[in-house]
Protein backbone atom coordinates (compact mmCIF):
# COMPACT_ATOMS: atom_id res chain seq x y z
CA UNK A 1 0.00 0.00 0.00
CA UNK A 2 1.21 3.50 -0.83
CA UNK A 3 0.16 6.55 1.11
CA UNK A 4 0.41 9.90 -0.62
CA UNK A 5 -0.07 13.36 0.81
CA UNK A 6 -2.00 15.50 -1.64
CA UNK A 7 -1.81 19.27 -1.18
CA UNK A 8 -5.00 21.12 -0.49
CA UNK A 9 -6.75 22.00 -3.75
CA UNK A 10 -10.13 22.92 -5.16
CA UNK A 11 -12.08 20.14 -6.86
CA UNK A 12 -15.38 19.50 -8.60
CA UNK A 13 -16.88 16.12 -7.88
CA UNK A 14 -19.81 13.84 -8.55
CA UNK A 15 -20.88 11.30 -5.93
CA UNK A 16 -22.52 7.92 -6.45
CA UNK A 17 -24.02 5.74 -3.73
CA UNK A 18 -24.53 2.08 -4.56
CA UNK A 19 -22.72 -1.10 -5.45
CA UNK A 20 -19.21 -0.63 -6.84
CA UNK A 21 -18.69 -1.73 -10.42
CA UNK A 22 -19.77 -0.52 -13.85
CA UNK A 23 -21.73 2.36 -12.32
CA UNK A 24 -18.44 3.88 -11.16
CA UNK A 25 -17.03 3.69 -14.69
CA UNK A 26 -20.16 5.41 -16.04
CA UNK A 27 -19.75 8.15 -13.42
CA UNK A 28 -16.14 8.74 -14.53
CA UNK A 29 -17.31 8.99 -18.15
CA UNK A 30 -19.93 11.59 -17.17
CA UNK A 31 -17.30 13.65 -15.32
CA UNK A 32 -14.93 13.59 -18.29
CA UNK A 33 -17.69 14.62 -20.71
CA UNK A 34 -18.69 17.56 -18.51
CA UNK A 35 -15.06 18.65 -18.22
CA UNK A 36 -14.68 18.47 -22.01
CA UNK A 37 -17.83 20.56 -22.49
CA UNK A 38 -16.38 23.17 -20.11
CA UNK A 39 -13.04 23.12 -22.00
CA UNK A 40 -11.24 21.95 -18.85
CA UNK A 41 -10.11 18.53 -20.10
CA UNK A 42 -6.40 18.74 -20.90
CA UNK A 43 -3.09 17.02 -20.12
CA UNK A 44 -2.64 18.99 -16.88
CA UNK A 45 -5.99 17.90 -15.46
CA UNK A 46 -5.87 15.61 -12.41
CA UNK A 47 -8.79 13.24 -11.92
CA UNK A 48 -9.38 11.11 -8.84
CA UNK A 49 -11.69 8.17 -8.24
CA UNK A 50 -12.28 7.74 -4.50
CA UNK A 51 -13.94 4.71 -2.92
CA UNK A 52 -14.94 5.74 0.59
CA UNK A 53 -16.58 2.60 1.94
CA UNK A 54 -15.06 -0.21 3.93
CA UNK A 55 -15.29 -3.93 3.16
CA UNK A 56 -18.24 -4.43 5.53
CA UNK A 57 -20.37 -1.64 4.07
CA UNK A 58 -23.62 -2.95 2.55
CA UNK A 59 -23.24 -2.73 -1.24
CA UNK A 60 -26.24 -0.41 -1.62
CA UNK A 61 -24.57 2.09 0.76
CA UNK A 62 -21.10 2.20 -0.85
CA UNK A 63 -19.90 5.74 -1.64
CA UNK A 64 -17.75 6.58 -4.68
CA UNK A 65 -16.63 10.04 -5.83
CA UNK A 66 -15.05 11.10 -9.09
CA UNK A 67 -13.20 14.41 -8.80
CA UNK A 68 -11.20 16.81 -10.94
CA UNK A 69 -8.86 19.52 -9.73
CA UNK A 70 -9.70 23.05 -10.86
CA UNK A 71 -8.26 26.50 -10.32
CA UNK A 72 -9.51 28.60 -7.44
CA UNK A 73 -11.06 31.04 -9.91
CA UNK A 74 -13.06 28.37 -11.79
CA UNK A 75 -16.79 28.99 -11.77
CA UNK A 76 -19.40 26.26 -11.56
CA UNK A 77 -19.31 23.60 -14.28
CA UNK A 78 -22.61 22.99 -16.06
CA UNK A 79 -24.38 20.05 -14.46
CA UNK A 80 -22.13 19.95 -11.40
Amino acid sequence: MNIETIPSQRIFYIRRIGEYGTGNLKLMTILKERLKQANLFNEDLVIYGIAWSGPNTPKEQCVYDVCATVSASQKKIEGM
